[in-house]
């Protein structure tokens, strides 16, 4: 169900991002809020998508391990061979999809 558009979720992923850093370390290389909730004054599903570059993705378990601490669920039936898909909150507040470079420049 969409909802109008939230200031509070621009707070809501920075403070997610912050713990997701945080907890993952020199393992993020980058972290961007993606998705309908990024684009002041639209509405969306009222769930923040977090995107995390990592160099690799092929240690699975590490990541959810971790990410399991601090409250995510691991998909693998919406995973895939490019990205590691999380989800967070019951109802589900967070979307986190994890993925490596494709391209070299």
């Amino acid at each position: 169900m969409l909802t109008p558009y939230s200031p509070t979720w621009p707070e809501k992923y920075k403070k997610e991002a912050e713990l997701i850093k945080h907890s993952l370390g020199d393992l993020v290389s980058d972290i961007q809020h993606i998705g309908s909730t990024a684009i002041p004054g639209l509405s969306a599903k009222p769930i923040i998508d977090i995107a995390v570059l990592t160099k690799s993705i092929s240690d699975i378990d590490s990541f959810v391990t971790i990410l399991k601490k601090i409250g995510y669920d691991y998909k693998p039936d919406m995973s895939s061979v490019e990205r590691i898909f999380l989800r967070k909150g019951t109802p589900v507040e967070y979307h986190l999809s994890i993925a490596k470079p494709t391209h070299t420049y």
